[in-house]
C-alpha cells in the first residue's frame, strides 16, 4: 500500500511538473510572437512616416524617387477624399495607408470594404492634404485578389478596372518608390523586384 501511495505521489508530481513546463513553454512562445508582431507593426509605422515625410519635402510639380524598406506581407494603398469606401481613420480627407495582408483572404483583399476594414483595424494611415491620391505601377500591373471568396487569383488590372491597386511588399528589402506631387494630387508608383504591384 505504501508503494502505491509513493508511486501515485511521483506520478502526480510528474504531471504537475509537466503542466508547469508546458505552461512556461507556451508563455515563452506567446511572448516571442508578441515581439515579432510588435516589431512588424513598428516597422510599418516607420515606413509610412518616412513616405509621408518624403511627400512633404517635395515641392508642387516635383517628382521624387527614394528607396524605402518594405515590410513583408504589408501593402501601401491610397484613398482620395471623395471615395466612400476609405477607412474611418481617413475621416473626410485623402489618405495613404500601410496595412497588413488580410489573414482571411491570404495575399489579397476584395471587396473594398474588407480592404478598408483591414486598414482600419491593423493599418497605419496618414492624411494627405490633396484632393486625390493614387497608388499605381509604372510597369505591368497585376492584382492579387480573393474574388468573391473563390480563392486567390492573379489577374491583369486592365480586365478588372474596378479593383483597387496597391503596392504589396513581398519582402523586407529596399524598394524604390516614386512620388509625383501636383497641385491637387499625389501619385505614388513603383516597379520593383521586392514586391508585387497589386
Amino acid at each position: 500500500m505504501k508503494n502505491k501511495k509513493g508511486d501515485l505521489m511521483n506520478n502526480v508530481l510528474g504531471v504537475i511538473i509537466a503542466v508547469i513546463g508546458l505552461s512556461l513553454l507556451a508563455y515563452g512562445a506567446y511572448k516571442i510572437y508578441q515581439v515579432v508582431v510588435s516589431s512588424e507593426s513598428e516597422d510599418a509605422k516607420k515606413t509610412i512616416t518616412i513616405i509621408e515625410s518624403k511627400i512633404n519635402a517635395l515641392k508642387e510639380g516635383e517628382t521624387g524617387k527614394f528607396p524605402i524598406r518594405g515590410v513583408k506581407d504589408w501593402y501601401l494603398i491610397g484613398w482620395s477624399g471623395n471615395e466612400v469606401d476609405r477607412p474611418d481613420k481617413c475621416f473626410l480627407n485623402s489618405c495613404m495607408c500601410i496595412c497588413p495582408m488580410s489573414k482571411e483572404s491570404g495575399s489579397g483583399d476584395f471587396p473594398f470594404a474588407k480592404i478598408s476594414k483591414t486598414c482600419q483595424e491593423g493599418g497605419f494611415c496618414r492624411k494627405i492634404d490633396k484632393t486625390s491620391i493614387s497608388v499605381i505601377s509604372s510597369g505591368d500591373v497585376t492584382i492579387v485578389a480573393d474574388i468573391f471568396g473563390l480563392g486567390i487569383k492573379e489577374v491583369e488590372l486592365s480586365k478588372y478596372t474596378d479593383l483597387r491597386p496597391k503596392i504589396i511588399f513581398e519582402s523586407s528589402n529596399l524598394v524604390e518608390l516614386s512620388v509625383k506631387k501636383e497641385k491637387d494630387s499625389i501619385t505614388i508608383f513603383s516597379s520593383f523586384e521586392g514586391g508585387k504591384i497589386g
